[in-house]
Formats: structure tokens, sequence, C-alpha cells
């Protein structure tokens, strides 16, 4: 059975939008690339760093944002000073409540090694965030690549960085689309109410 997220509270309304932009001082218009993350070796999140860096080169405005913490927060750290990125990428550290960041992002990226079916990306889509990420573990049975959302190769991480930056070049013409597809792929199959359903119907077949 699937993991499921519950759509009802991962839901993007129109209260508090702008609440984390405007705390950070992101700049109107701005696009917000985040991930929500264990800082452990899989995740990759030294490799993220330099995907954001030249996804910014690139496109100058990007903002970038890093829920999350973990062993190997200092390395993170350290590898973002060297990369100079203080002006347009922000740590958040630990959140209880990750919805107000959900709702700041517009790309949810991942440039993870290995995972199972990881419940962030699932509750950043249905709170329609556009997935760009590696193929890595249950991630490509989320994503249907260029219908809701994008993906690469798990050993080739740095093509993130022409896939965002096509992305962005066309976002007036595509992000609305993706955002939505990306709300209605959780909806249809990785839905709370979907995962309990099917819960159900094996402790009957069980009883029976």
């Amino acid at each position: 059975i699937l993991n499921g997220v519950n759509t009802g509270k991962f839901n993007r309304d129109t209260s508090d939008n702008d609440k984390i932009k405007n705390e950070l001082k992101i700049a109107p218009g701005s696009v917000v690339i985040g991930t929500v993350s264990v800082f452990r070796s899989q995740k990759r999140l030294t490799k993220w760093l330099e995907i954001a860096y030249n996804i910014h080169k690139k496109n100058p405005d990007t903002y970038f944002i890093i829920i999350g913490d973990g062993p190997l927060r200092d390395e993170i750290h350290i590898r973002a000073n060297e990369l100079e990125m203080h002006n347009y990428l922000h740590f958040a550290g630990l959140q209880e409540d990750v919805i107000p960041y959900y709702k700041s992002m517009d790309i949810f990226m991942m440039a993870s090694e290995f995972e199972g079916l990881p419940i962030a990306l699932l509750e950043a889509m249905s709170m329609e965030c556009i997935p760009c990420c590696t193929r890595a573990g249950g991630i490509q049975e989320v994503i249907e690549h260029e219908k809701d959302g994008f993906l690469v190769e798990t050993d080739m991480p740095m093509l993130l960085i022409d896939v965002v930056s096509d992305l962005l070049q066309n976002w007036e013409r595509r992000a609305g689309s993706l955002k939505q597809a990306a709300r209605k792929k959780v909806e249809k199959d990785f839905s709370l109410q979907r995962m309990v359903n099917e819960l159900e119907h094996i402790y009957i077949s069980l009883n029976s």
C-alpha cells in the first residue's frame, strides 16, 4: 500500500501565501525552489546546493529554501558559504509546521541518490509545488515526466540545472498547468483517504 497524505490539510489556499516570502524579504516575482530533507548523505544536499547555485546564475530571480537538519549540517552550511549563496538561500531548520513554507515554494527539488517514497514530495505536490527530482527509488512512481513534474537520471543530478532552467524560461506558459497536475496526481493516487480505503479493504478481506 503506497503512502498517502492528507490532501485537505496540504492544500494551497489563498491565505498567507506570501507570509514566508515577506519574512525572508523575497522580491515579488521571484520563483522559490525548495526542499524538505534530513541532512544525510543519500539526500546529496551539497550537490543540491551546486545545482541551485548554477540555476541562480542562469536565472537571478530565483530563491532557495531548505527545511530540515541532520548529521551533515556543518558540511552543508560550509558548502553554501563557499558558494556565497547567502543572498538567495535560506536554511529554515526543523519546522513543526511546513505548510507555510510549501506555500512559498513554486518548485520542489530533490537530488537524492536513493529514496523510498518521500512523504515530503507528496506533501509538496499536494501543495501545488512542481516537482523536479532524480528518479531515485519511489520518486519515479509518483512523477510522470513532463506531465506533473520532471525527472532526471539518478546518476546525473546536475541535469536538474537545465531542466529547471528550461521550465523557468517557459514559466508563464507552463507553471499553472503543472502545479494543478501535481496536485491532481496526489489526489488521485496518493491521498490519505485512498490509503485508508485500501487498508480497510485488506482487513475486511482477511476477516471474511
